[in-house]
Parts: structure tokens; sequence; C-alpha cells
């Protein structure tokens, strides 16, 4: 697929077939994650992957926005090491990157998803202590971000949504 077609393209996907994802997809997927640019190389991602329904019907019965979740067959979760003796010399703070760095990790996944035939939904809504708990993500990661990932049920698409026109957000040389 190229590559700007599969931006263009790309949207959240909320309902998903019951068939399996095979773990050398989502390996690759995890791949593609690790090569995403980082601060100073830092790279301070992990990525938990969980095909547990027990624990996805967890997550999404205490959120708001991934009741779906365990209709997906995996979810991604991406955390951030913070680590304050990972200070980068002359920025303010030792984390001031890593969000951005894990970000831009996600998104690298919710593309490569795509060369797989296979729909994925960015989920921010974040219960910290339960996917500690569920997890046992150590006190120096955090979990940022949950990607469910499945093989889109055709039957369930939502037309695209619209995106703000290029003119009200493109700025050139000011405001």
């Amino acid at each position: 697929m190229d590559i700007i077609d599969a931006i263009m393209n790309r949207q959240s996907i909320r309902h998903y077939l019951d068939k399996d994802v095979g773990d050398d997809i989502i390996k690759e997927l995890v791949k593609a994650g690790c090569q995403a640019p980082s601060a100073h190389n830092r790279q301070p991602w992990a990525f938990i992957v969980t095909k547990d329904k027990e624990k996805m019907n967890e997550i999404a019965l205490n959120s708001t926005y991934a009741k779906f979740l365990p209709t997906a067959s995996a979810a991604i979760i991406v955390c951030s090491h913070f680590d304050p003796l990972q200070q980068i010399p002359a920025l303010p703070s030792p984390n001031l990157h890593s969000s951005q760095d894990v970000a831009a990790a996600a998104e690298n996944i919710l593309l490569a998803a795509l060369n797989y035939g296979l729909g994925t939904c960015w989920i921010g809504d974040i219960n910290d202590a339960l996917l500690r708990r569920l997890f046992d993500i150590p006190a120096d990661y955090r979990p940022m971000i949950i990607i469910a990932v499945g093989y889109p049920d055709p039957g369930h698409m939502t037309p695209k949504r619209k995106r703000k026109p290029l003119d009200e957000a493109l700025h050139w040389d000011m405001w």
C-alpha cells in the first residue's frame, strides 16, 4: 500500500471479525513501532501485547471509550519509560520527549496494520492503576496508549470522518 494512501485512508475501526491476528503479524506491527523517530535515540517505548479476552474485557468495563476492545483480536499497550536518571542535557524535563516518541511509535503501528488488511483504534482512555495491575508494569514505565487490532468487520464500517480544511490548519510564516 502506498504510504500517502495509507495516511489519507486510515480510520479508527471499532468492529472486528472473530478472526485471530497471528503473532508473526503482531511482531511486525511492533517492529514498525520501534522504527519511529526518538529524541536523542532514547527509544523510551515498551509494548505489551495481549489477546487475553478476560483482561481486554476488564479494561473495557473500566473504560468510557474502550467498550469495543474485547471484540478486537489483540490489544497493544504502548508504554513510555520515564527515568529521571535519563535526563537529556539542556532539556527542562527528563521526560519531555518520551510522550512524543511513543505517539510516533503508535502511529507507525496504525499505518503498518493497513499493510496486513487490519483495522486499529487508538485508545487514549487509560486507567493507569488497572493496567499496572493487569500487566505488572514497572514503576518507571507509564501506559500511554492502547491500540485495538483486528480484521475489520465490513458490515460495520463507518464513513470516514471529515477533516478540518487545510486552509484552516495551515499557516505560512505566521498565524
